[in-house]
């Protein structure tokens, strides 16, 4: 589901051009600089992982953290001998 923007990751978009360029991106925002956990080999940043931590499966982003997940999975599963 490439394409796809969540509100969360439209607000996050504005802060990716004050991070390194060289620095590791997001798996779900894509922001530069990711400081969190590695996940399926990528990086996760700390602001998401929060927003994660704290979804519920009620809430409108949730769809959208899903197929980030799933996208990410995939790409791993694919990349794997």
């Amino acid at each position: 589901m490439i394409g796809v923007r969540s509100p969360v990751q439209c607000e996050r978009s504005e802060q990716v051009a004050d991070r390194p360029s060289g620095s590791e991106a997001c798996l779900v925002c894509g922001r530069r600089g990711a400081d969190g956990p590695i996940i399926l080999g990528r990086r996760l940043c700390a602001r998401c992982e929060q927003a994660i931590v704290k979804l519920d499966v009620a809430d409108r982003d949730y769809g959208f953290f899903v197929a980030r997940i799933r996208d990410a999975w995939r790409a791993y599963t694919q990349a794997q001998p």
